[in-house]
């Protein structure tokens, strides 16, 4: 299955993550482009959605898999459900020992502060870290060393990890804690959900995308308040107005169409943004997929035209070589907007401290969930140990506050703490805008993304029309679904 966001997956991204795209290069038609809006690496996973993935995603390309410990010792008792078998409710009466893999070794350190705070409630149980992608846990359970739990930008990336088992139906759980599910929001439940059953808890949410724009370059333009946008012709109108040329030189930019962090969530926001939604895509009741409904056809059209119209590739590659090393268009105030992630757009203030940043929404059509979650691997030796966690972390002010505060993260719980305790009001009102969100990244029980990307350079460049692009999308997708069954 593959859950489009981050590319190739879409999952959250942590701030860490978020700073290393907004410092990468994009290649497109071999040129190397300085732009604000960075290709996002891949973790595919995310990956979510990516990395990516991406790392805040998982990796199907990851190699070994490492830990901080062998995570093969043998736990301790008595478990989690002999625990609750002998009446005990106390989070001390919890022993064992479990493992937690995540993507990010990065974040090794951050995540043992998360262990830390779990260890205050549940003072006898062992969280060992591991990291890796989906192949990484493909090969564990494999080996019969499985992690209790897994964190992905892309719960539902391979319909066999939910047919095989890997990801544990959840059931038996929820049925035990009737109130849990009421805790997250149903956009956020939608991503780990199939065929009305839960595999997994959300732990972020993110809202894709809001527009963080520079006053003093929307000023020089005439823009004296931030327009707002209700459809495809009005982000037409406002995107056109930042291309200029001068004198054959690129004089301002704007956001990149085609490239928001890769080219599937380019293509999911514009599609969104022209009446598509996750169900235009795939019907979960049918089985059947559509690329080629005419709001989406249209959507990528448009993508095109405005590509074509507005975006000379030599003329881009001229003016980000002018630029001093490791800083962009968005750095140098040749760039006015971006739809971008709120660590992306602190990254650059701390680059250009100058930047007078202000943010507003894509029309509301446009706006939709993703966000990372944590799954229960069912061939793992300790699951109720690893629900303990899973639970803690996801649903409690406790767990949710401290990888919030650690991780960077927006927890996905409903009336969390975090997004109360922000002090920056930019950062504030990004996450604020999840509210209007209505939409999620749209589901399909595949894996897409190779085909996909290596299509869609040659649709924008011009090499092949949108509307056969999109035919041969759903016809490749159909292909798939029928060989998974």
């Amino acid at each position: 299955m593959h859950f489009w966001g981050n590319g190739g997956g879409t999952g959250g991204l942590s701030t860490a993550e978020e700073q290393d795209f907004a410092r990468s290069s994009i290649t497109y038609k071999n040129h190397e482009v300085n732009v604000s809006m960075k290709r996002m690496i891949s973790i595919a996973l995310l990956s979510v959605l990516f990395l990516i993935m991406i790392a805040g995603c998982s990796s199907n390309d990851a190699k070994q898999p490492s830990t901080t410990e062998p995570s093969t010792a043998p736990s301790a008792k008595p478990t989690a459900e002999e625990g609750k078998d002998k009446g005990k409710s106390d989070p001390a009466s919890f022993s064992g020992e479990i493992s937690f893999m995540t993507p990010w070794p990065h974040l090794q350190a951050q995540l043992e502060e998360v262990v830390k705070a779990f260890n205050k409630t549940y003072p006898n149980v062992k969280v060992k870290l591991a990291f890796g992608g989906e192949a990484d846990l493909t090969n564990m359970v494999t080996n019969g060393i499985a992690p209790e739990l897994f964190l992905t930008g892309t719960p539902l990336t391979n319909v066999n990890f939910i047919k095989d088992g890997i990801y544990a139906d959840l059931t038996p759980y929820l049925t035990k804690a009737p109130d849990l599910k009421k805790k997250f929001p149903d956009t956020n439940k939608a991503l780990v959900t199939y065929n009305e059953k839960m595999y997994g808890l959300p732990f972020d949410t993110m809202t894709l995308f809001p527009i963080f724009y520079n006053k003093k370059i929307l000023d020089q333009y005439g823009m004296t308040e931030f327009p707002k946008l209700k459809t495809l012709a009005d982000i037409d109108a406002f995107f056109k107005k930042f291309w200029v040329v001068k004198d054959g030189n690129q004089e301002m930019t704007g956001q990149l169409p085609h490239i928001i962090y890769n080219s599937m969530t380019a293509f999911t926001t514009f599609a969104y943004a022209n009446g598509a939604d996750d169900k235009t895509f795939w019907n979960a009741e049918t089985k059947t997929v559509n690329f080629s409904d005419p709001k989406v056809v249209e959507a990528l059209e448009w993508m095109v035209r405005f590509k074509r119209e507005n975006i000379d590739d030599a003329r881009m590659q001229k003016m980000n070589q002018s630029f001093p090393k490791d800083t962009d268009a968005f750095i140098n105030e040749k760039q006015a907007m971006g739809l971008l992630l709120p660590a992306s757009a602190k990254f650059y203030l701390s680059k250009n401290p100058e930047l007078q940043l202000g943010v507003a929404s894509m029309p509301e059509d446009a706006l939709y969930i993703s966000g990372q979650s944590v799954m229960l691997v069912g061939p793992s030796k300790n699951k109720d140990l690893g629900w303990e966690f899973m639970k803690w972390l996801t649903s409690s002010e406790e767990g949710t506050s401290s990888f919030a505060k650690n991780l960077g993260f927006v927890p996905a719980l409903k009336d969390n703490s975090y997004v109360a305790s922000l002090s920056d009001p930019l950062e504030k009102q990004a996450v604020e805008l999840s509210a209007k969100a209505k939409k999620v990244q749209f589901i399909i029980p595949v894996d897409i993304s190779g085909e996909f990307e290596k299509l869609f350079g040659d649709v924008m460049a011009g090499k092949m029309e949108p509307k056969a692009f999109l035919d041969h999308m759903t016809q490749y997708t159909q292909n798939l679904i029928k060989e998974a069954k």
